[in-house]
C-alpha cells in the first residue's frame, strides 16, 4: 500500500522548490524542506501545539496524528498541494491567521456532519469484510507484524492509518461473496488496458503491474503522474475527515488520473472506441505542473472536439461501460483486485 508514498512526498517537496506557487519554498532545497517537515512532525509528536483561534473556531490542537493524516490525504491529489503548502507553512510558523482562514473555509463549506459516523463505519465494514483469516488476530501482538510492515514501507505516512489493520484484525463478519480464487491466468474475452500511476501514495505502480500479470494479454500503461484521486473535492477535505465533518461532496475518487495527460486520454479513447491497446512498456507524461493548483484535465479535454463522431462514440461507449458496471454492483464490498477478477469472470466486462 505505501510502497511509493515516500517518493510521492519527495515529489511534493521537489515540486514545491521548483514552483513559485508554493508557500513552503522560502530558501529551502528539496532535501532541507523534507527535513524541516519531518522535524516538525516529530516535534508535535511529543509537544503538541494548541492554537487559540478567533470565534467561532476556538482552540485547535495540532498533534502528530492530525498532521500525518493531513499529509497522507493531501498526497492523494496534487491539485490540493498549493493550498496544503499554505496550511502546512502556517502550522510550522505558528501563523494563526493562516490557520484560522483555512479552518473557517472548512466550517463555511462543510455539509451536514451527521453522516460522518455512518460513513466511517461503512468504510470499516467494506474493507474489513474482505480480510482473509491470516489478517485476523485476537491480540495486539498478533497483528503487530502487519502494522510494523506498513511502517517499514514509508517513514512519512506508514503509521498514518494504523487503526485500520487493528480494527480489521478483530472483524468477525466476512463478506459472503469474498473471492477466494487465484489471481493468475485470468483470460477475458477482450484484452484489458491497465493504467498504473508512477507516483501513487496508496495504490502503488507495483499493484498495477501485479494486476496486469494476472490478466492474460493485458497491457499496462504507465501514467507518469502523482496522486491517486480525482480532485473533485475541496482543498480542506482532509480536515473534514479529521474533524468528522464530511459533506455530500466529500468523497475520494480512486483512480490513476489525478493529473491530466493527453497521451493517457488518447490511449484510453483508442481502447474504448476501437479496442486498440498501446504498445507494452508505453509511458505517458502528464501535462500539468505539480503545483498548478488544478488537475489539468480541462486543458487536455480541450484538444478533443466534443461535436465530432469520435467523441460521440466515446460517450456512447462510456455509457455502455457504466451500465455493465451497474450490473456488477453486488460486487461492492470486495477488495479492488478481487472485484476486478470476479467482474471479469461474470462477463460484466466481457465486451471490452
Amino acid at each position: 500500500m505505501f510502497t511509493d508514498s515516500d517518493a510521492v512526498f519527495a515529489g511534493f517537496c521537489s515540486g514545491c522548490i521548483a514552483s513559485a506557487n508554493c508557500a513552503l519554498r522560502r530558501n529551502h532545497t528539496s532535501a532541507s524542506l523534507q527535513a524541516a517537515i519531518t522535524s516538525f512532525i516529530h516535534t508535535v509528536k511529543y509537544q503538541p501545539v494548541v492554537f487559540a483561534l478567533p470565534p467561532p473556531i476556538g482552540s485547535v490542537m495540532v498533534e502528530y496524528t492530525l498532521v500525518k493524516q493531513l499529509l497522507l490525504l493531501n498526497l492523494y491529489s496534487p491539485a490540493s498541494w498549493p493550498s496544503f503548502a499554505v496550511l502546512l507553512d502556517g502550522l510550522m510558523t505558528a501563523n494563526t491567521t493562516v490557520i484560522a482562514a483555512y479552518v473557517n473555509g472548512l466550517l463555511q463549506s462543510s455539509g451536514d456532519s451527521s453522516t460522518a459516523a455512518d460513513s466511517g463505519e461503512a468504510l470499516t465494514g467494506i474493507k474489513c469484510s474482505d480480510v482473509r483469516p491470516a489478517g485476523r488476530a485476537t491480540s495486539l501482538a498478533g497483528i503487530r507484524p502487519v502494522v510494523e510492515g506498513r511502517h517499514r514501507l514509508s517513514q512519512m505516512v506508514g503509521d498514518a492509518a494504523d487503526y485500520l489493520p487493528i480494527e480489521c484484525a478483530q472483524w468477525r463478519m466476512p463478506a459472503r461473496e469474498q473471492y477466494a480464487g487465484g489471481f493468475a491466468g485470468i483470460r477475458t474475452r477482450g484484452r484489458l488496458l491497465v493504467i498504473g500511476n508512477a507516483f501513487d501514495p496508496v495504490t502503488p505502480l507495483v499493484a498495477a503491474q501485479n494486476v496486469s500479470k494476472g490478466f492474460e494479454r493485458s497491457v499496462l500503461l504507465k501514467h507518469l503522474g502523482y496522486g491517486v484521486c480525482s480532485p473533485f473535492l475541496p482543498s480542506f477535505y482532509p480536515l473534514r475527515v479529521v474533524w468528522n465533518r464530511i459533506g455530500a461532496d466529500g468523497s475520494l475518487q480512486h483512480s490513476s488520473l489525478a493529473q491530466g495527460s493527453l497521451c493517457t486520454a488518447r490511449a484510453t479513447r483508442a481502447y474504448f472506441v476501437n479496442g486498440t491497446l498501446p504498445e507494452p512498456g508505453t509511458e505517458c507524461r502528464v501535462d500539468v505542473d505539480r503545483f498548478a493548483g488544478n488537475d489539468g484535465w480541462d486543458e487536455v479535454m480541450s484538444h478533443f472536439n466534443t461535436g465530432n463522431a469520435t467523441a460521440t462514440a466515446t460517450r456512447s461507449v462510456a455509457h455502455r461501460v457504466a451500465r455493465r458496471w451497474e450490473a456488477g454492483r453486488h460486487l461492492v464490498g470486495m477488495g479492488p483486485l478481487e472485484s476486478l477478477v470476479r467482474t471479469a469472470r461474470l462477463g460484466v466486462m466481457d465486451k471490452l
